[in-house]
């Protein structure tokens, strides 16, 4: 069923541009960059919000997966947004490095 993600990683750009035209070639480079800068970003982020979010603090009503909102951090905890925040700078200013020179 997700075989064909192991295809476009490991198709030669060359020949797509060749025999499919320039749509599919950036439409596979596409999808090559997409993963290269989302993966880590959905990595990183799910190890560290998940337990910032959930762990030691509910507020009441929250339960099932509302325990992993962003609002289920009490008021007595908020410098927990703090690690929110950090994930943001981080992920913006580690894009350009995810991703090859050339996809820019």
């Amino acid at each position: 069923m997700l075989g064909w993600l192991i295809s476009v990683f490991n198709a030669d750009l060359d020949k797509i541009k060749d025999i499919n035209g320039l749509d599919c070639y950036f439409f596979v480079r596409f999808l090559r960059m997409m993963v290269r800068v989302m993966l880590p970003i959905w990595l990183l982020s799910w190890a560290v919000l998940i337990p910032l979010t959930s762990v030691h603090t509910t507020v009441p009503g929250h339960s099932g997966l509302d325990l992993l909102i962003f609002g289920n951090i009490v008021p007595t905890k908020q410098d927990r947004y703090a690690g929110h925040l950090l994930l943001i700078w981080i992920f913006t200013s580690k894009i350009p490095c995810w991703s090859p020179s050339d996809d820019f």
